[in-house]
């Protein structure tokens, strides 16, 4: 397990470090990085996650014009492997509704650029009646309105709903994620 924790730290720095290098070669371009206009700026983002979690998110944030926004984002994730936290099989899927606060910095004022970010929060578990505290730090590169990221994703359930919510629901462990991302700002 060592060696994979490694190997996952290796390519998130090795793509941060291409993201890098890559961004001067773009840096005449005509449209200016939308991070950098001071205002208001929704987003919508398709994601997947390494045990087949699909997601789409929507962030209302607000933009300060030197590469840093801020935001409060919702969406509806679904499970369709049916992993449980204990990652064994289960026939259902899950559905899930994020909610969480969105921070992400880009670096550079040019049409390309690397960005970092970070989003903390929580889901509804709307198939077993839980509440799951989420945090996804994430690295990627902006092309113009378009985002591409990868990060990590760490989920752990903390609270039970209803009495619907399967006994064992807070004893089970945490789930850690790489998700893959694609973006479009408005």
């Amino acid at each position: 397990m060592k060696t994979l924790g490694l190997t996952k730290r290796c390519v998130v720095k090795l793509l941060f470090s291409l993201l890098v290098l890559v961004s001067p070669v773009f840096s005449n371009a005509q449209e200016l990085n939308i991070q950098y206009k001071k205002g208001y700026r929704p987003d919508v983002e398709l994601s997947w996650a390494n045990n087949g979690q699909f997601s789409i998110n929507t962030t209302q944030a607000y933009s300060f014009g030197n590469g840093m926004s801020a935001g409060l984002g919702v969406g509806f994730a679904a499970d369709f492997l049916g992993n449980d936290f204990n990652n064994e099989y289960v026939e259902e899927p899950t559905y899930l509704i994020p909610l969480f606060l969105n921070f992400n910095y880009s670096f550079l004022d040019n049409n390309v650029s690397p960005m970092v970010g970070a989003r903390i929060g929580e889901m509804f578990d709307v198939t077993n009646s839980g509440l799951i505290v989420t945090a996804s730090p994430y690295v990627g590169i902006d092309f113009s309105r378009f985002t591409f990221a990868v990060g990590y994703e760490f989920q752990k359930a903390v609270a039970e709903l209803s009495n619907y919510c399967p006994a064992d629901y807070l004893d089970k462990g945490c789930l850690n994620k790489i998700r893959l991302s694609f973006g479009f700002t408005f």
